[in-house]
């Protein structure tokens, strides 16, 4: 994942290609919304084109990935996980997770997230931005001047020499 800096007054600010406070968000919502009795991973992928976090289990009833993308009730698989998260300091508020996540993106003029479930599991899936020609000529000079130069042969001579 490509990180972007720039220097402010003494100190480097860090801009990361995709918002941490939205890579943050969908983590702990893989974290409080998991299955729990499903023993699959909470997986983090991370691909040429977007990154996926998802865990077993997908909505509860009645939500749909509609939902998401608008105010909506939160409905918790694991209460006491969440009560946990909240009282720490990891969520504001019930059931606006996913749009702070959407709104996270958005201040950056990035695209919302996609939501989906299959599988048994559900993802959050975060596109990112493709250069399809980066690293293309890395290496492509490297090797070209060897046997070219010969300063390594004076060195080894001399040290024959020496001996």
């Amino acid at each position: 994942m490509r990180i972007f800096a720039k220097i402010k007054g003494l100190l480097r600010e860090e801009k990361w290609e995709i918002p941490l406070n939205a890579l943050r968000e969908a983590i702990i919502n893989a974290l409080i919304h998991r299955n729990y009795f499903d023993n699959s991973f909470i997986y983090i992928k991370i691909y040429d084109s977007k990154i996926v976090i998802a865990n077993p289990g997908q909505l509860l009833e009645p939500l749909k990935i509609k939902d998401l993308y608008k105010e909506h009730e939160s409905k918790l698989r694991n209460p006491l996980l969440a009560k946990v998260f909240y009282y720490a300091g990891f969520i504001d508020s019930w059931g606006r997770g996913s749009l702070n996540i959407i709104n996270a993106l958005t201040d950056e003029g990035l695209e919302k997230p996609l939501f989906e479930e299959s599988g048994g599991s559900f993802r959050a899936i975060f596109k990112r931005s493709v250069r399809v020609n980066e690293g293309v000529n890395v290496g492509k000079n490297v090797g070209k001047n060897v046997g070219k130069n010969v300063r390594h042969e004076m060195i080894l001579k001399k040290v024959k020499k020496q001996k």
